[in-house]
């Protein structure tokens, strides 16, 4: 499908819109865990890791929109096909102790 003017400016308006979230979540992440720098406690290590993995899931949004819906299932697609080369070479390392 060919892009217009209004479609051109609603995919830019998605990018900027899920920048501004991805900047959100850094401010979030960075505030809590300066809050909880030096902390063990379980509480504490939650509350980073719950932020950590807020501005990964914002990042990965941003993403999915800039890159676009089959970019997406392109590089999906890629990275299966990555980790079933990996499983193979590792198993056939296993099965011959890494000797031809």
């Amino acid at each position: 499908m060919e892009k217009t003017a209004e479609s051109l400016a609603q995919e830019v308006a998605a990018m900027k819109d899920m920048l501004s979230k991805v900047s959100t979540a850094i401010d979030v992440y960075a505030e809590t865990a300066t809050k909880n720098l030096g902390r063990k406690d379980v509480k504490s290590l939650g509350e980073v890791s719950e932020k950590h993995v807020d501005l990964f899931m914002a990042t990965s949004n941003l993403m999915s929109t800039v890159r676009g819906p089959m970019d997406m299932v392109f590089s999906n697609f890629e990275n299966v096909r990555e980790f079933f080369d990996t499983l193979i070479c590792d198993r056939h390392e296993h099965n011959t102790g890494g000797y031809e």
